[in-house]
């Protein structure tokens, strides 16, 4: 298992997750409730990604993002 799907795992989860639960209050006509969910869901993956993105930094370690070749690799400028 790669550091990266860890990471990405309970992140995707809040998201499905919270798709359920806008719908569900949207329905019970409790939209008061979405906005209190969708800032909770944010915050969540702000830190778990501080969590897991933290030790990473301070390890070294790099992730697919910071290899993917730049524009001007792509382009041959």
């Amino acid at each position: 298992m790669r550091i990266e799907t860890l990471c990405i795992v309970p992140m995707s989860a809040i998201g499905s997750a919270l798709s359920s639960y806008i719908a569900q209050n949207i329905g019970a006509n409790r939209k008061d409730r979405v906005s209190q969910g969708y800032r909770a869901a944010n915050i969540m993956i702000i830190l778990i990604a501080q969590w897991f993105g933290t030790p990473c930094r301070l390890a070294g370690l790099q992730t697919s993002v910071s290899r993917l070749p730049t524009t001007r690799q792509v382009n041959g400028k």
